[in-house]
Formats: C-alpha cells, sequence, structure tokens
C-alpha cells in the first residue's frame, strides 16, 4: 500500500466513523430532544423541571454536533474524487464556516450546561439534610431556568460569531483566497505574502512604501488588491478565510503558536471547557463523599460511585487528550495539526454520542445501554432489566419517573 493510499484509508476510516457517530447520534438526540420537551412541559416538581430542562439542552447541544458531522460528511461525499482540488474553495466557503459555528455552539453550550446541572445538584445536595419544604413548580423558578438556558445558548453562539466580525478580522482572518483564474494569487494567500507581492508592485511603480502586517487591516488589503486589477476584472478582492477554514475539518482553531493573534482567544476558550470539566468532576466527587458519610442512600453507595465516574470519565476522555495536544502544539514540542480531523470527527464527538445513552430521559437507551455492559461485565448478568432501569447513570438528572425520585427532592431544595 502506496503513501497516497494509506492517506485515503485512513481519511475513509475517519469519515465512517463519523457517519456512523452522526447517524446515532443524530437518531438518539432527536428522540430524547421530542421526549423532553414533552416531559418538561409536564413536569409538576421543581428538581424535576431543572433536570429535565438541562438534560433537554445538553441533548439539542449534542444535536448540533451530529448536525456538523454529517454535514461534512455530505459535502465530502458531494464533492467525491475532487474534494482535494476542491479543499480551498470548501475552507473559504459559507458551508465550512456554518457547520464550525454550529460544532462551536454545540461544544460550548454542552461544556456549561453540564457545569450548571452539576452545581444544580451539588446545591440541593448540602441543602437536602438541612431544609425540606414544598416541591412544587413555580413560574419564577420555570422562568429562572428557562432565562438560563436562554443566556447559555445566547453566549454560546457570541463566543462562536466572534472570530467572524469584521471588526475582529485582524486577529482572525487567516489569509485571502482568490478565483483560480487569478494567476498572480495562488491558493490561500497570507497577509506576509500578499504584502511581499505589494511591496513589489509599489516599487515597479517607484512609490514603494513600507508595509507591515500590524498596520495594515484585511480590508486595506482587499483594497490593494482590487488597484492592481483593471476593471476587466470586475473588482478582484479575494475572499476572506476565516477562523474555521484553517483547516478542512472546519473545526474551531484549536492548534495555534504562540506567536499566533488567536492565541489568547483559543487559551481562553480551551481554559473554560478545562474549568467546566473541573466544576463537574469537583461537584460530583464531593456529592458522593457527601452521600457516603451521611448514608443518603444506603446500598446505592456503590452504584452512586460507578455513575460519578462514569459520568466524569466520559468528559475527561474526551477533552483531556485534546486540551494536552494542544498544550503540545502551542508549546512547539509537537506539531498536532495532521490531528485536526481526528479529534473533529471522531474523538470529541464520542462525548455527544454517549451523552443521550448516559443523560436520556428515556428508559429505553439506558436499559440498552446497560445490558451491552453487562456482556462485557459477567458479574452484572445477573441484575434483572428493572434493576438496569433503577441504575441509570444520570441520577443527578433525576431520570427515575417515580415522583419522589430522592435526586429530584435533592435539585428542588436548590430552588426552595
Amino acid at each position: 500500500m502506496t503513501v497516497a493510499e494509506e492517506k485515503q484509508f485512513i481519511t475513509m476510516v475517519i469519515l465512517a466513523l463519523a457517519v456512523i457517530m452522526g447517524v446515532l447520534g443524530l437518531v438518539f438526540g432527536a428522540i430524547v430532544v421530542s421526549k423532553g420537551v414533552c416531559e418538561v412541559r409536564e413536569s409538576k416538581k421543581s428538581g424535576e423541571f431543572i433536570n429535565k430542562s438541562m438534560v433537554l439542552a445538553i441533548s439539542f447541544a449534542d444535536l448540533l454536533t451530529s448536525v456538523y458531522l454529517l454535514t461534512f460528511a455530505f459535502f465530502h461525499w458531494y464533492i467525491g474524487s475532487n474534494f482535494c482540488e476542491s479543499q480551498v474553495d470548501w475552507i473559504s466557503g459559507v458551508p465550512c464556516m456554518v457547520i464550525g459555528v454550529l460544532n462551536t455552539v454545540g461544544a460550548t453550550m454542552s461544556s456549561v450546561v453540564m457545569a450548571l446541572v452539576s452545581c444544580y445538584r451539588l446545591a440541593g445536595n448540602l441543602r437536602a439534610l438541612r431544609y425540606r419544604g414544598s416541591d412544587e413548580v413555580s413560574r419564577k423558578l420555570r422562568g429562572r431556568v428557562i432565562l438560563q438556558l436562554v443566556a447559555v445558548l445566547v453566549a454560546s453562539v457570541a463566543v462562536a460569531m466572534i472570530p467572524l466580525v469584521d471588526i475582529f478580522d485582524k486577529w482572525f482572518v487567516n489569509g485571502l483566497v482568490f478565483e483560480k483564474h487569478i494567476a498572480l494569487f495562488i491558493g490561500v494567500m497570507s497577509k506576509n505574502r500578499l504584502l511581499d507581492v505589494f511591496r513589489g508592485y509599489h516599487s515597479t511603480r517607484k512609490t514603494k512604501q513600507s508595509m507591515t502586517g500590524s498596520e495594515v487591516s484585511w480590508s486595506g488589503i482587499q483594497n490593494m488588491v482590487s488597484e492592481m486589477f483593471s476593471s476587466d476584472y470586475d473588482r478582484v478582492i479575494g475572499k476572506k478565510l476565516s477562523f474555521y477554514g484553517n483547516d478542512p475539518s472546519c473545526m474551531f482553531k484549536a492548534f495555534v503558536l504562540a506567536d499566533d493573534p488567536q492565541v489568547f482567544y483559543v487559551w481562553t476558550y480551551l481554559s473554560f471547557h478545562f474549568l467546566s470539566f473541573v466544576c463537574v468532576a469537583v461537584c460530583h466527587v464531593t456529592i458522593a463523599v457527601g452521600t457516603y458519610k451521611n448514608s443518603v442512600r444506603g446500598s446505592r453507595k456503590s452504584s452512586l460511585g460507578r455513575k460519578v465516574t462514569l459520568i466524569c470519565l466520559t468528559d475527561f476522555c474526551c477533552w483531556m487528550p485534546f486540551l494536552i495536544c494542544c498544550a503540545l502544539h502551542t508549546a512547539e514540542v509537537v506539531d498536532m495539526s495532521p490531528w485536526y480531523q481526528v479529534f473533529s470527527l471522531n474523538i470529541l464527538p464520542l462525548n455527544s454520542f454517549i451523552n443521550p445513552l448516559l443523560y436520556s430521559p428515556s428508559q429505553i437507551f439506558t436499559t440498552a445501554f446497560h445490558k451491552i455492559m453487562a456482556l462485557c461485565c459477567p458479574k452484572q448478568q445477573g441484575k434483572t432489566e428493572d434493576q438496569y432501569v433503577a441504575e441509570i447513570p444520570m441520577e443527578a438528572a433525576g431520570e427515575r419517573r417515580d415522583t419522589g425520585t430522592e435526586l429530584d427532592t435533592e435539585i428542588g431544595n436548590t430552588a426552595l
């Protein structure tokens, strides 16, 4: 197998896995969202309402990731064998930018809501032994939770859209792309390459100017390009290569170097994800320790421990290797650029694919998931289906439909 054939094979495997996760994630997510909307509307208890609202938001965010995977796979199939030749057109086009924004919104929203629901559960757990009162959901509580989730959605969209705002072009535009018949500019033209062309052009006209990248905006560069061509060319200015056009996967540009103008924004975003993971881990560990000491759960202690571990582990396994690789790339220890597609299409979306199984309000997925786990763990095979359902991983999300669930009481205490 030649090097080219090996690369093509690896690409097809990556795409196949992305399609599988995208299809299953879309199906699971659509079912969870549709059922979640009905269950949120029917919720009577405060804890139940908070739980299911948060689960619905997480499911919606994960649904965006599935849409990203399938859209990328579709365009890759649609372009077909010309994908490599059309790569420049693809990364500078609107579809790439749109799915990049969707992916970023989904990842950001999922991370924030998981941290939020963990904080809700921790606060409710800490108050559970000190205060008990009415657990009925109020109009004020409904409005507050909905407002919080809307704020999370708006903030996630804002974070994803910042790199696309014209006034921030200086930091986020990666270059210009021109039509193929403009032979002077081939491929992606960075600011430095364009300035070199301008210096040569102006020097031939005996009007050589001192230009540096920090002094010239991208709009100014487009105007200078337009001045180089006659009206026969119908105003040549080029298309801006956006922040999401750094790689054909249209992923958030996470692998940056220390001298990259986008490094501050990128690491602020990545640090936020790290802190969200730390928040989820701290909350659940604190709850587990407090529950064990106070013997609130009784015989369900070991079950809770497994659930806490599983919840934190899914986030850890998907995001921590990625964050470490980002740090190594920024420190120039290793070049991680070739790994963009593996992370964006296979590793990071894995969390969004698993979430519907862990956080789903439907017992169908959780029962099936535990039965599959039982095949790998013979010790679990003696359990009945009801016992599997009783051990729904997102105990923190109040998945049991009994009106008196301990978890709904926990989180309900937070709202009192």
